[in-house]
């Protein structure tokens, strides 16, 4: 099943899948517990290149390491539940309307 940037929010917990371009970097700075198959929260989610900011872990001085993942790599553990067909209209007349609300427009 593939999940958009939509199933991602801060603060979940996701299940990392599978090997992203810079794991090893990320596995060696976190002395291997950076790992397919791990849970990790989810920091911050970035909407314009479907990343999201990972806490994995600390390093030697017990300072915490976060890494960028992109969202193919990664499984929300909560429940998804199923859209509609329209979803994506119905997202964007979301947007509209909140874009008109902010402005004072009446609708």
């Amino acid at each position: 099943m593939d999940y958009d940037l939509e199933d991602f929010e801060v603060g979940d917990e996701v299940k990392y899948v599978s090997e992203c371009i810079d794991h090893d970097e990320a596995a060696n700075m976190t002395d291997d517990n950076f790992m397919i198959g791990g849970y990790y929260k989810i920091l911050f989610v970035t909407r314009s290149d479907n990343q999201v900011l990972l806490d994995i872990g600390s390093d030697y001085n017990d300072d915490p390491i976060e890494w960028w993942v992109n969202i193919k790599h990664l499984k929300p553990t909560k429940i998804v539940e199923p859209r509609s067909k329209y979803y994506k209209v119905i997202r964007k007349i979301q947007q509209m309307d909140r874009k008109r609300k902010e402005k004072g427009y009446a609708y």
